[in-house]
């Protein structure tokens, strides 16, 4: 009677092979899985990050536009906006009078009336504070970039009938009632996000003597 061997445990070279190939297959799927949360997660974030930045800006903007102050002949007192582009987009710019600045030391060469401008150089929303501006000497000017990537920067002005491309108060003989501002930055890869907020300005008076 013939002798059959009993068969050794182990896998043949077509099963480790098919094996492998599954098992491939398996991690590509779960590193593509994570891949795509991880670009979902980026995504998000970059969208948060973005909404933060407008958010603080409009903060601040609306917090100095509604302090500012204007008075017919006060030369110590400005608002004008300027309707502007710069590279075929919106890049207004606006100067104006604040009394917003809070002076941290009793001595400081420092004005409680600032003055501020807001525009845009080189895709930059640049603002700037001059901190003493009826000194001659001891003037103080502080530059901040306040964001990169700004695809437009826009004012609007309302007269109490119309909206305004651009202000004098000085010929208006007053300052807006309310200002419409639209921040465009711009989102990775190739898109734009637009923000736009209204404020209007306590101190506007037709008459532009600051009496109520």
């Amino acid at each position: 009677m013939e002798h059959v061997r009993p068969r050794r445990g182990g896998f043949t070279l077509i099963e480790v092979l098919v094996s492998i190939a599954i098992l491939a297959v398996l991690v590509h799927l779960v590193y593509q899985a994570f891949a795509n949360t991880a670009d979902v997660v980026g995504q998000v974030s970059a969208r948060a990050d973005l909404d933060h930045r407008a958010r603080v800006i409009f903060s601040r903007l609306v917090e100095e536009l509604v302090a500012s102050d204007w008075q017919t002949g006060n030369a110590r007192t400005v608002f004008l906006g300027f309707d502007g582009m710069e590279g075929g987009r919106g890049a207004d710019t606006l100067r104006f009078s604040s009394r917003s600045h809070f002076r941290a030391e009793q001595d400081a060469r420092e004005s409680d009336l600032n003055l501020l401008a807001y525009g845009l150089e080189a895709g930059a929303l640049v603002r700037r504070e001059e901190l003493n501006p009826f000194s001659v000497t001891d003037r103080t000017v502080e530059r901040e970039e306040l964001a990169h990537g700004v695809a437009a920067f826009n004012l609007r002005y309302w007269d109490g009938a119309d909206w305004r491309d651009s202000w004098d108060a000085g010929r208006a003989k007053a300052l807006p009632s309310a200002m419409l501002v639209e921040l465009s930055l711009e989102e990775p890869p190739d898109g734009v996000r637009r923000f736009m907020t209204m404020v209007t300005l306590p101190l506007a008076r037709r008459d532009g003597t600051g009496a109520p």
